[in-house]
Formats: structure tokens, sequence, C-alpha cells
């Protein structure tokens, strides 16, 4: 019997992404940094499309939640229709590089990354800022099951409580390509999003050279990426470098979690 690899997957910037929920699955995200389009509200998905897409998520009853470009919150329910439920606030500058994310939250909210800011949006419509404290211009997020969150931001991966505290994870806080050792005392460079293993390990993707990093046991170790292949074409674009991390159980092939294939 071949034992289960664990298996970090890249979505690229450049691939398609799909959110799947039992038997359903949509393809929502285009190439580059245009992304397809969406229904416009009440439509029928397979009729129209108008709207740019951001992020995704999929909610345990097969519905498909979606964050636009101008920081509306639909939901694609179980027809294939849209339904907005919530409109983020417009951030006070505009900055076409801000980070896009949407995750579902275990106590049935959604934490968006829009505008610089981090927002909690209730299917019902209801919306609140969440505070990162000193994390700014986040990326991406990955919500834990104890109510809180893991927060990839600009130089710093910080962990944010439910009561509001921000402990640093990965990060001394200073500008510059991340490099292997401590965590909390090397830089770490443009985080893009953050996974937590279910062994309690973190990895999280870095934007100036297209890497993936690992912490384990409080230090920081290059797994992949770096090459040309991955790297943007220029330090800091954000178009071509890895944006999301997945996980996955498999029995062969792909990248282990050692950095080494399988």
């Amino acid at each position: 019997m071949v034992p289960l690899v664990g298996v970090l997957l890249v979505l690229m910037a450049v691939f398609p992404a799909v959110a799947s929920a039992g038997d359903r699955a949509f393809t929502v995200l285009g190439t580059d940094s245009k992304f397809g389009g969406l229904p416009s509200r009440g439509s029928s998905i397979s009729t129209e499309v108008s709207r740019d897409v951001r992020a995704l998520a999929a909610l345990p009853d097969g519905r498909i939640a979606i964050l636009g470009v101008a920081g509306t919150v639909s939901v694609i329910d179980m027809r294939g229709r849209l339904v907005d439920i919530a409109r983020l606030p417009d951030p006070v500058v505009w900055d076409p590089e801000f980070g896009y994310d949407l995750e579902y939250a275990p106590d049935g909210s959604l934490l968006a990354v829009y505008g610089a800011r981090v927002h909690r949006v209730g299917l019902s419509g209801s919306h609140e800022l969440v505070p990162t404290g000193d994390a700014v211009d986040p990326r991406g997020l990955q919500p834990l099951a104890d109510g809180s969150f893991l927060l990839a931001a600009r130089n710093r991966v910080v962990h944010v409580l439910p009561d509001g505290t921000v402990r640093p994870i990965v990060g001394s806080g200073r500008a510059g390509r991340p490099r292997e050792g401590p965590a909390t005392a090397v830089p770490a460079g443009q985080p893009l999003d953050v996974l937590q293993l279910p062994d309690g390990r973190l990895a999280f993707t870095e934007n100036a050279r297209g890497t993936v990093w690992m912490l384990k046991d409080g230090t920081l170790r290059h797994l992949a990426g770096g090459e040309p292949a991955l790297a943007g074409s220029r330090a800091g674009d954000s178009r071509r470098s890895p944006r999301r991390l997945t996980f996955q159980a498999v029995s062969c092939c792909g990248w282990a979690l050692e950095g080494s294939p399988s």
C-alpha cells in the first residue's frame, strides 16, 4: 500500500481557478490580471457575462460565494443564479495591486480581503471591518477553527485572534527578500497567501521571486520556487507569481512537503 503524501498545490495567477462543492464546480477566473466575468445580478450563469471576479469560496451547502472587483460579495445559488449579499466600502485610495481573497469561516461568515483591509461578511448581508494592527496591505488569509485567522500582509505573516490581538508569525517587519532562519527575525518578503497544514506547519507564497516557504518549529525554510518559470517578469509582479495555496492528500506525484518530488 502506498502511503498518502501531503502535497501543496500552488494555484498560479495564469491558471483558471475552480471552486468545488459536492458535485458542483465553477470555473470563474480567467487568465493573467484580467479575470473572467460572472452574470449580472439575478441572471443565469450561462447567458450573460458582465462582472469581473477576484476571489471565490465554496460554501458547505453547495453554493459559491464570489468577491467582485468593485467589492460586491455575491452568492451563486443552487439554480446557478447570482444574488448580491453585501457591498464592501470603497478604499480610501485605490491601488490596482490591492490583494483580494475570500474565505468561508467556521462561524458561518465570510472573510474578505479587499481595499487593503479585512472584512467579515455575514451571509445575511452584515458587514464589519476586522482590525489587523500593524499588519498592513493584506493579501491572503486562512480562517482557523477557533475563530482566529492567519493573514499574509506586507513584510509579514500574522495570527489575528478573536479578541483582536495580532501575533507575528513570520517576518521581522523589515523589507527584504525572505531567507531561511528564525521565522520572526528574518524578512518575510511580500507574502501573498498563507496556509496551515493538517500537522500544524505553515506555508506561504511570496511575491518577489515566486517562492513557497515553510515554517516548522519556529524556523523558516525555502520549499519551492524561485525559478524563472515561477518568478514575475520583474520583482513584485504579483500577476505572474504564485498566489494561492491549497492542500491535498495524494498517493503519488507532485511536490511533497519536504520540497522534493514524491
